[in-house]
């Protein structure tokens, strides 16, 4: 994926504002999910994971990517997007997951929920090269940690709020301070 970024970012450059040329970035957790492990097993848990991989897979468009992001995680990229369509997609994810029904070789039924933050590269298209895909999978962190905090089982994102022009680069180290110095430069989706 990192090797098509600059492909990513040249076409949101010369894009309209109505063109489908974002990348989604969604950050996919799990809920609850060591409680599947303490109370079943970890094979329990793989079962619940490779529904929940299965599920993804069988939805998703077909040039996104999935991938398993570590334990209970998952990182979706919708290729050509659009930056106003990410919380249908993101909403969308969420609510595929809810309809799993995983019975466990015990017989017992799993039922597992997934809280989901996202965000979209570049995160400005007026400057593409100002934040890096690693930048948008933080805010989209940020993002899955709010969704969490609010009550688990939804979707969370978070766009640019501010003018590209309106965030302090003076300093060289600005990016580091980008969320001190600014902590409106979310806003929440």
């Amino acid at each position: 994926m990192r090797d098509e970024v600059a492909t990513i970012q040249a076409k949101a450059g010369a894009s309209n504002d109505e063109d489908a040329v974002d990348l989604f970035v969604g950050a996919i957790d799990l809920d609850h999910f060591k409680v599947v492990n303490d109370q079943h097993g970890h094979g329990a848990g793989d079962a619940v994971l490779k529904a929940v991989a299965d599920r993804l897979l069988s939805f998703k468009r077909k040039d996104d990517l999935i991938f398993r992001f570590g334990g209970e995680e998952f990182v979706y990229l919708g290729i050509n997007c659009h930056r106003d369509d990410g919380k249908q997609l993101a909403e969308q994810i969420v609510a595929e997951i809810a309809q799993l029904n995983v019975e466990l070789d015990s017989g017992v039924l799993v039922q597992p929920t997934a809280s989901l933050g996202w965000s979209v590269f570049p995160f400005y298209r007026e400057r593409p090269e100002l934040f890096s895909l690693d930048f948008v999978l933080t805010v989209a962190d940020r993002a899955l940690y709010l969704a969490k905090q609010d009550g688990r089982n939804q979707a969370c994102g978070h766009l640019p709020n501010l003018p590209v022009d309106a965030i302090d680069r003076t300093q060289a180290d600005w990016r580091s301070k980008v969320f001190s110095q600014h902590p409106d430069l979310l806003k929440r989706v």
